[in-house]
């Protein structure tokens, strides 16, 4: 193989891996896009959490957690991309720590998902679903740790209004994504 070759198959690896992370990171900003306002915390549920997953589990760890800090980039640089169309201030104020939180829980899921989801149908769901709580765990002590300290609501104000009132829809995308995710069989992205 010449220098040649060599550079055209690395370049294209590079365009292969850039898209896939941007259709990754342009999937999760839509996904953030579907939002419910709550009156009794300034978190909003939104899909986010659910793209994330979808996102992990499909492209793995590594690509997985590019597409991830290329949407958090994306935000920080000014793109409405997060929940309501908001950009950078999202980051400082009551989603920050969810946020940041997503690029462990991308890495911890997409390993997860490489390693285990595998076999038929209901081993891969089993597999995804049991993977998907850490990952979820991880983005809730993100935002929990980040309204608790960071904006001084307290351990208690900010479990109560950052981390209870979610687990039972983050439930529900959970199996959602299991279930799409187990669907697919093939692994080669």
């Amino acid at each position: 193989m010449n220098s040649t070759t060599r550079v055209a198959d690395v370049s294209a690896q590079l365009a292969r891996t850039f898209a896939l992370t941007t259709a990754g990171a342009l999937g999760l900003a839509l996904c953030s896009q579907i939002t419910l306002h709550l009156p009794f915390t300034p978190v909003p549920i939104n899909m986010g959490v659910l793209g994330v997953l979808l996102v992990a589990g499909t492209l793995g760890a590594r690509l997985g957690m590019l597409a991830v800090l290329e949407f958090l980039l994306l935000g920080a640089s000014g793109a409405p991309v997060f929940a309501s169309f908001q950009s950078t201030l999202a980051l400082f104020g009551p989603t920050g720590g969810y946020l940041l939180g997503y690029l462990p829980a991308a890495a911890l899921f997409g390993m997860i998902c490489e390693r285990f989801a595998k076999g038929k149908y209901l081993a891969r769901c089993t597999a995804t679903f049991l993977g998907a709580v850490p990952a979820i765990a991880v983005i809730y002590l993100f935002g929990w740790a980040w309204l608790a300290f960071g904006l001084q609501l307290g351990m208690g104000k900010a479990l109560a209004m950052g981390v209870l009132p979610f687990i039972a829809i983050d439930m529900l995308k959970v199996m959602l994504a299991a279930s799409a995710l187990a669907a697919f069989t093939k692994r080669d992205i």
